[in-house]
């Protein structure tokens, strides 16, 4: 998948090997990050202009409906990583603040504020284990312990 300031994601099916994608998302704002869920179950990305209040978007594979909403960052979202299950989504907002969302509800876990500068190019994973979320940043880099399973 890719986006852009275009405010289009697009999706292809790397089986059929074709130069055009095979699905578009038409979005409000330019894509600034996107991310998939093992296995390809879920899509997720956030689009909006630059500290913008927009929220978090998920839909499912590979037809891309049931649009999800994720929320409560009070700035533009900066990175997006899904927990190695898929069912859990971490993201990080341009205020240095990480959140973990369940996908189902759509509710929020946890919070925490990143040490140092994270927001501008952001990094962010999760162990293999998905016991502990990592971010990092310019200078900087944090692993938090305590992850919801």
């Amino acid at each position: 998948a890719a986006g852009g300031l275009d405010r289009v994601v697009r999706v292809w099916n790397l089986d059929k090997a074709e130069d055009e994608p095979s699905t578009t998302i038409d979005t409000a704002g330019a894509i600034r990050c996107l991310a998939f869920a093992p296995g390809n179950a879920h899509l997720a990305f956030w689009a909006g202009e630059d500290f913008s209040a927009a929220p978090i978007e998920i839909v499912d594979c590979p037809m891309h409906s049931h649009r999800k909403k994720l929320s409560g960052h009070n700035h533009s979202v900066q990175g997006l990583a899904f927990h190695p299950k898929g069912d859990r989504l971490l993201s990080i907002g341009a205020d240095d603040v990480l959140r973990v969302w369940d996908v189902e509800t759509e509710s929020e876990l946890m919070r925490w504020k990143a040490a140092g500068r994270h927001s501008s190019g952001a990094r962010l994973a999760f162990s293999p284990d998905g016991r502990y979320a990592i971010s990092a940043g310019k200078h900087t880099v944090c692993v938090w312990n305590g992850c919801p399973k």
